[in-house]
């Protein structure tokens, strides 16, 4: 319980929820959170270079790119989607790095925790003498089991044979 309630109160989370809720109102028109803006400008500011004035600003030209056919009523990924094909995306920069961060960020770490339980099973006594780099190999392949078993042996094989001189000297069938 007490890893779900630090997860949940987790500062990163309540950076993605102001950068929801800044996207949302900069949609709709209205006046922007301050103290959403200053969040994000304490948590990304001195990495980025963001400022609360910059931001501010460039968050209520979000509106102009909403088309007048559009309703106010919005999602997230609605509105992301937009910003990104629109042509007016280079006047609000600020915004548009906000909005990679906001997608590239987790906000769990189930995807970490998914690898080290994977590499638990991996990496049993017979294997601890594997070098790091087979072992990611192998940690990857076995987090895509999905994708690996629709994958044609035979043209990966012959691919694989065909990229030296030495391998069709080997492989060659006479």
């Amino acid at each position: 319980m007490e890893c779900l309630k630090r997860r949940i109160t987790n500062e990163a989370l309540d950076v993605l929820v102001s950068v929801e809720v800044l996207l949302m109102q900069s949609w709709k028109g209205e006046k922007c959170s301050q103290a959403d803006i200053e969040r994000i400008c304490n948590h990304y500011g001195a990495e980025h270079n963001f400022t609360t004035d910059t931001l501010s600003a460039q968050f209520q030209c979000v509106k102009h790119i909403r088309d007048s056919a559009d309703g106010d009523e919005a999602t997230v990924k609605e509105i992301i989607e937009r910003i990104g094909k629109s042509v007016l995306n280079k006047m609000i920069p600020e915004v548009v790095t906000l909005i990679r961060l906001y997608l590239t960020c987790t906000a769990t770490t189930a995807t970490a925790q998914r690898s080290f339980s994977h590499l638990c099973r991996l990496k049993t006594y017979l294997r601890s003498t594997m070098t790091q780099r087979r072992l990611n190999s192998l940690i990857i392949l076995n987090m895509y089991q999905e994708d690996v078993d629709n994958l044609d042996l035979t043209k990966l094989g012959n691919e694989f044979i065909s990229k030296n001189d030495m391998r069709r000297k080997v492989f060659s069938l006479k």
